[in-house]
């Protein structure tokens, strides 16, 4: 039974990467050798140089260099691949429209608490938008300047940072720390759409005797 529930893992892991690769490919999403290196780098400098990360990747992982390079480049290819599509102007059209009406519900005397839980993309859904107490410098300018700027009680309108678009509640005021609450709108949430993605796509499964089972993505 573990056996099995681990192929499964392993082959839901191989199709959600499969995934990933062939929307980096519809969107054009590359990486090029220089960006390896640069992350590699800086991943032996910490770990004491080239001998000593030789050591940790077959110690703990059974890795050889190029192993780590192809981690590095899929994981920055991820990362370049959330960046574009959260960044189009489409998703964030409609993330503010359906920010201005949670905001609308707000200032129609709605439960912040509860409209948090209910549309708020960040995990701090799950505690009713709590963010708990935070001091200056501890937030993105955007966000701390709209948080300083209100009084217990008072809600802000819509603050746009790079996380997406948020509605601020001051709960409380301490001097310099301030407890607040906030319901984060995303353009797009990058985890829940790869997870529908990799939902939805078409699979092709391969038999090999004596083999583990390889299951890709078909080509759309």
């Amino acid at each position: 039974m573990k056996l099995l529930v681990l192929q499964n893992q392993v082959m839901a892991q191989l199709k959600s990467d499969a995934v990933v690769r062939q929307l980096a490919a519809k969107n054009k999403v590359t990486v090029s050798n220089a960006e390896v290196k640069t992350q590699l780098d800086q991943i032996t400098k910490s770990a004491g140089g080239e001998a000593k990360l030789k050591e940790v990747l077959n110690k703990y992982y059974g890795w050889n260099v190029n192993d780590l390079k192809k981690k590095i480049q899929f994981q920055l290819l991820k990362q370049k691949l959330q960046d574009k599509l959260t960044s189009d102007p489409a998703y964030d059209a409609q993330a503010k429209a359906k920010a201005q009406d949670v905001l609308k519900q707000v200032q129609a005397n709605g439960d912040f608490a509860a409209l948090a839980k209910k549309y708020s993309h960040d995990t701090s859904a799950a505690n009713v938008g709590e963010l708990g107490s935070f001091g200056k410098g501890q937030m993105v300018p955007e966000f701390e300047a709209a948080a300083y700027a209100l009084q217990p009680g008072q809600v802000s309108g819509l603050v746009k940072t790079k996380y997406g678009y948020h509605i601020i509640k001051v709960n409380s005021r301490n001097g310099d720390q301030i407890d607040a609450s906030h319901i984060l709108i995303k353009p797009l949430d990058f985890d829940e759409y790869l997870a529908q993605q990799t939902k939805d796509a078409k699979t092709v499964v391969f038999l090999k005797l004596d083999q583990p089972k390889a299951s890709l993505p078909a080509q759309q």
